[in-house]
């Protein structure tokens, strides 16, 4: 049974992901969308040079936990996306793999995201077809921001005709925004491995510039940057009358896939959120955005263990650590050999976290990550509590009573359940469900074996 999570800064829904392969050219698209209809437009991420959709999956996972279902696509060549006659292809070609993805997912005007070549293949797919927004990722830009910053490419470059990019470790340390262990790096290499680009398309789009119509582009456009001092990108932004974000001391591989991208994907998620605002232009030091991170949504978790050195392990939802929090001792347990210890631990959406003692693991079976639930929990033999937890549970409470209508003269029998440790103190009002059928509810009665209504609930 699905549920919901909420946090201080409003609904937080459980992602589901999906993948397809799509068009006659067998476009992989995976995504992530809320578990829920929230009625919020999609969201169609296209990655840059040689990235798979693998390099926006933090971004999929904490639009979706957001209510904004996110669909990131792989271009011909790219990831999954295997084409034997990469070298023939021209940027129009990339521009009907967007299409095609629109089209099996029948996504009309959705938010466009693009990273990098991404970017500027998502503007001229704006302004050929129309979207409700752009995002832009330290985007590449147009030939007419090209003439304006009268840029001298060397178009008798040699480019070869199928390009691929493997990254030293150098590389991949920048992007992640530090140290990556040898396992680490070996599975990004091979994430690089899968992608091929067509240099005839590099060469459209790198040198030679294509067209794009800014007065076609009628949607509201965010540009995210790294550097004031990068004349190409603020003439970008003037041309397209775009809001701009610039995150100094982010560079241009970190600002998705580092473990640092909480910030920049907050805010624009909350540019998203407003309704797509134009007119805005911040400015964001990196040390400073990394601290006010730690200010914002996070869970008081107190723990209840036999251990005595307990460490909370923050990881993504794809398994990738994000933090380590040492727990600290704060009073005794419930009994001699227990003691409740305490941790602050953040509530990003799509996060979860598991508890650790040297090789013993404290996590939901099989190999799953508990998932923050409010501002002040209590976590005792793997069940969340809003409140102390009672020294013994209590178990649920059954009964039937008879209740007489005058109006329909017939006495109607209700079976009612209270809830586990109902009257023993803790803290109400106690939600109620009233459920037709209810000679079905109940687990092993009624129809088919009951419906195991009480077991869900619980």
């Amino acid at each position: 049974m699905g549920h919901r999570r909420i946090s201080r800064a409003g609904a937080v829904f459980r992602p589901v992901d999906f993948e397809a392969y799509v068009g006659r050219h067998r476009i992989y698209v995976e995504g992530v969308r809320p578990e829920m209809e929230t009625g919020r437009p999609a969201i169609v991420f296209v990655g840059g040079a040689f990235d798979g959709s693998w390099i926006c999956r933090q971004q999929l996972d904490y639009w979706a936990a957001r209510g904004w279902p996110a669909y990131a696509l792989n271009l011909r060549g790219y990831y999954k996306s295997r084409y034997r006659g990469v070298a023939g292809l021209g940027y129009r070609d990339y521009l009907d793999d967007i299409g095609a993805a629109c089209e099996h997912f029948a996504l009309e005007k959705p938010v466009y995201a693009g990273y990098s070549i991404g970017g500027i293949l998502v503007q001229k797919f704006a302004e050929l077809h129309g979207a409700r927004a752009l995002i832009l990722y330290d985007s590449d830009w147009p030939r007419q921001v090209a003439r304006t910053i009268r840029e001298a490419p060397d178009l008798k470059k040699r480019i070869p005709a199928v390009m691929n990019f493997r990254p030293p470790k150098s590389v991949v340390e920048e992007m992640m925004g530090g140290a990556v262990r040898p396992e680490e790096y070996r599975a990004m290499l091979a994430l690089f491995k899968r992608s091929f680009l067509s240099g005839r398309a590099y060469r459209e789009l790198e040198l030679e510039r294509i067209e794009v119509d800014a007065g076609k582009l009628t949607c509201p456009v965010l540009m995210i940057n790294v550097s004031s001092r990068d004349r190409a990108q603020a003439a970008q932004a003037k041309y397209l009358k775009a809001s701009r974000l610039l995150f100094e001391g982010y560079s241009h591989g970190s600002i998705l896939i580092s473990r640092f991208h909480g910030p920049i994907t907050r805010r624009v998620t909350e540019w998203m959120e407003a309704g797509f605002p134009r007119g805005i232009n911040e400015r964001h030091q990196f040390a400073k955005v990394i601290l006010e991170q730690k200010g914002r949504e996070r869970m008081k978790l107190v723990y209840f263990t036999g251990w005595q050195a307990p460490v909370v392990r923050v990881c993504n939802r794809r398994g990738q650590e994000l933090s380590q929090l040492p727990m600290k001792r704060l009073k005794r347990g419930r009994f001699r050999d227990e003691s409740a210890f305490g941790a602050t631990v953040p509530l990003d959406p799509g996060s979860g976290f598991y508890i650790m003692e040297g090789v013993k693991e404290d996590r939901p079976f099989p190999r799953g990550f508990y998932e923050p639930t409010g501002s002040t929990m209590h976590l005792m033999d793997g069940e969340f509590f809003p409140h102390p937890p009672p020294l013994f549970r209590q178990p649920a409470v059954y009964f039937t009573k008879e209740i007489y209508s005058r109006a329909l003269a017939h006495h109607f029998r209700v079976n009612i359940m209270l809830p586990r440790d109902y009257g023993r103190g803790g803290k109400g009002p106690y939600p109620v469900v009233v459920l037709n059928d209810g000679q079905n509810q109940w687990k092993d009665q009624g129809a088919y074996g009951g419906w195991h209504t009480d077991a869900i609930a619980l």
